[in-house]
């Protein structure tokens, strides 16, 4: 087993890694998963980063705290990526899971 933390991404990255130990042929079947604690588990409690008074903690934190929402739309003009596009390559991602199932 592993136990790894990528605060939101971690379910993210198990999947990975069990996706890539099956295609290694290191594994037949593989289960990869997370459970997110954001409401019970404060944020950055894995660093000393947040025992900081305000004022230190913005000094050395190395980025500007946005929400993921917002985060979203800078990189989608940044990137170019536009809603529908998205929607779109959503709705076939759906579609290729239910072929999958059925």
């Amino acid at each position: 087993g592993v136990q790894l933390n990528r605060m939101c991404g971690s379910g993210q990255q198990a999947i990975n890694f069990a996706s890539a130990g099956v295609l290694a042929g290191d594994y037949e079947v593989a289960i990869g998963c997370g459970v997110e604690m954001m409401g019970t588990v404060q944020m950055g409690s894995d660093t000393d980063l947040f025992n900081k008074e305000p004022t230190e903690f913005k000094k050395t934190f190395p980025y500007k705290l946005i929400h993921q929402g917002v985060s979203a739309e800078l990189m989608a003009e940044k990137y170019g990526v536009k809603r529908p596009e998205c929607d779109a390559y959503a709705a076939q991602s759906h579609e290729k899971a239910a072929a999958a199932i059925a």
